[in-house]
Formats: C-alpha cells, structure tokens, sequence
C-alpha cells in the first residue's frame, strides 16, 4: 500500500476530472479505461503480495523484470517529493513576505490549476528520466575500481605491499550476464592482484545462473588465490548449490573460519565471517565472529572480513 499510494491519489484525481459531465456514456468508458489501465499497472503487486504471505518474497527475482518493475514504481514518490518540494517552497516564501509585512510579487500571479500540474508533471517526467538513465548507464557500465592503502601497525615484513582485489554484489543473473562477467573478470585481472577476495552475493536468486558465473570467474588469476564467503542473495538461491559453484569456479570458500595463505615465509590468515542469519543489530554476529577467530592459527597475521548487508 506504500508504494500504490502515489498511484492510487493520481488514479482518484484523474477520474474525477478527466470525465465530461456533458457526456455521460463517454465519461463511463473513460471512466473504465483508468480503472483498467490502473490495475494493469498493478498487477504484479498481486505477486509481490503472494510471495510474501508465502515467506518466499525475494523468490520474485525468478521472475524476469519484476525487481526492476518495483524500483519504477518507487518513481511515483519522486513525484510526490516534487509537488511537495514546490509546495513546500511557496509556503517558506510566503511566511518570509509575511514577517516582513512586504507584499508578495508573486502573489498577484498565481498559477491555475492545469498550469501547476503541467509543469508538475514536466519536473517529474525529466527527474524520472535523468535519474532512470543515470541508474541505467551506472549499472550496465563495468565497476569503477577504488584504491585504498592500509596500514597495520604490526603488519609483518612478509606482506608489507600485498595487492588485494575485492569484488562483491557480482549478481549474476538477468542483468548480469556471462559477457559481462569475463568483463569483469578481465578488468580484475588487469590489475594484477596477488590476492583475490569475493564477499557475497554472487548470484542473484536462481541457481541457474550458476553455470555461467562459473564459466565467467573460473578465469580469475592470483596468486594467492580466490578467496570467497557468502551473502544474502547467495543464501536465497540456495546456499550449498551455490558453495558448489564458488568451488567449482576454483575459488576457496570459507563459512565462520580461516583461509591461511602464505607470503614470502610469512602466514596470513582471512578470516570470513558469513552472512548473518537475523536482522538484528549484531552484524556481523559476534559469535560468529569468535568462532571464526578461534579456528584460525594463532601464528598468522588475521586482518578479519566479511560480508555486508545487502545494499551496503
């Protein structure tokens, strides 16, 4: 009901005065052509809604286009937020006037109503097409690689300018495809890694996309390895199937334990800490945290990593 609501205003709006009274049998099938077109757009609430009375509501990824659909609904509170944004202004204009005890100038010429929602809608037809075509072109666009240096205070001699790739969110799936994944692949590469670490979400929601992410990142290359934990999505796709595929594409896969690899003489050990299983405020989840700690050798240096919350 959240996210109808933009819609359900417009629809009552619409049907209120788009009708011409004059002509009453043309007004009832203007009438029935809103109410059809409404519940056309809204149909895959009906979805959405059976999922999550199912307990199953991220199953909708299954579904071609459906999270996509979702996320242009949510444009219908952009164009609320501009109508109150507009609104807003004027009111704040008008009170500075006001304490002033100066007239308005713009006061005089106000806007019909027909004028206010033309241009109302013009605002909102351009912000949904900026912010969708940005979203578009971020999205399909290969992953910007951010450099960071960090520094340990007792960081051993033996991995003093060791090279780590991290790669998350890969989710392969309908909006990433194989192609686009050996881009990735190769751009990763490029960089020439001595250390590959991969924290979750690697495929996105169907366990048939698994074949092609292990295909695509079976090609990665360091030589210490690629080093794996799980994430959400991984766990609604299905967790063993897709620990299968992360070992399957060559990589190690570490649940609340260690990987210990080694460089020059020296042991490091990665501690991978899983996707918690609540949504509560422990996260990552402290016990999983020891646990983890505790299996790992004493002797080997443990920077500790995990994965994030989705949309972290």
């Amino acid at each position: 009901m959240l996210f109808i609501a933009p819609q359900v205003l417009l629809y009552l709006y619409l049907r209120e005065r788009l009708p011409d009274p004059t002509r009453p049998r043309q007004a009832r099938i203007v009438r029935w052509a809103l109410a059809a077109v409404f519940a056309v757009f809204n149909f895959p609430w009906v979805i959405v809604a059976l999922r999550m009375f199912s307990g199953s509501l991220w199953g909708i990824g299954r579904i071609s286009y459906i999270a996509p659909w979702i996320a242009w609904q949510l444009l219908g509170w952009i164009f609320c937020g501009l109508v109150c944004v507009y609104l807003l202004a004027k009111g704040v204009r008008s009170a500075l006037y006001a304490v002033r005890r100066k007239p308005d100038p713009g006061a005089g010429a106000q806007l019909s109503r027909r004028q206010f929602l033309a241009r109302a809608t013009y605002a909102y037809a351009a912000a949904g097409l900026g912010l969708s075509g940005y979203g578009i072109w971020s999205a399909d666009r290969l992953p910007v690689v951010t450099r960071r240096t960090l520094f340990f205070p007792d960081l051993p001699a033996g991995l003093d300018g060791i090279r780590i790739a991290h790669l998350s969110d890969v989710h392969a799936g309908i909006h990433m495809e194989r192609a686009k994944m050996e881009a990735i692949v190769a751009q990763t590469n490029a960089l020439h890694p001595d250390l590959i670490c991969q924290t979750g979400d690697m495929i996105d929601i169907s366990a048939s996309y698994i074949p092609d992410y292990v295909r695509a990142f079976r090609e990665l290359r360091a030589p210490l390895g690629v080093v794996t934990v799980l994430g959400n999505h991984d766990r609604y796709t299905g967790e063993d199937a897709v620990i299968r595929g992360v070992r399957d594409a060559g990589q190690a896969f570490v649940q609340n334990g260690a990987h210990v690899i080694e460089r020059n003489g020296t042991p490091l050990a990665l501690v991978g800490v899983d996707d918690p299983r609540n949504w509560r405020a422990d996260d990552p989840q402290d016990t999983d945290l020891d646990v983890a700690v505790r299996r790992s050798p004493p002797e080997a240096f443990q920077p500790i990593a995990g994965p994030r919350r989705c949309g972290r």
